[in-house]
């Protein structure tokens, strides 16, 4: 159904965008500007914030509370520190992840 079409091709976006695309990925430039073009909104309502954005908004957290025990639910940063964690956790362990050695140093 549409949903599901909408949510692969989200999903695929987010691969691509990664550096991640895989091997089934059908999702490339010009599917994406005649999508684009159509009004699709590969990242709904706004609901994307740069690594950047949400490091400033994690400095101000601390800055605000005195720490980063952010729970999950805080409605900004509760995902980001959430991936963060899991993706740091993978990291050390060398599996593959979005942690690299410059961010490691922001944290």
């Amino acid at each position: 159904d549409l949903s599901n079409w909408v949510a692969a091709q989200r999903r695929m976006y987010g691969k691509l965008i990664s550096g991640k695309p895989g091997k089934r990925s059908f999702l490339d430039a010009s599917k994406m500007q005649r999508l684009t073009d159509l009004g699709f909104q590969f990242r709904p309502r706004g609901s994307y914030y740069s690594w950047e954005e949400q490091m400033v908004e994690l400095v101000k957290y601390k800055e605000e509370n005195g720490d980063c025990k952010i729970p999950v639910n805080h409605e900004r940063l509760g995902s980001f520190v959430k991936l963060v964690r899991r993706d740091y956790k993978k990291y050390v362990q060398g599996k593959k992840c979005g942690m690299t050695a410059a961010r490691e140093a922001e944290l």
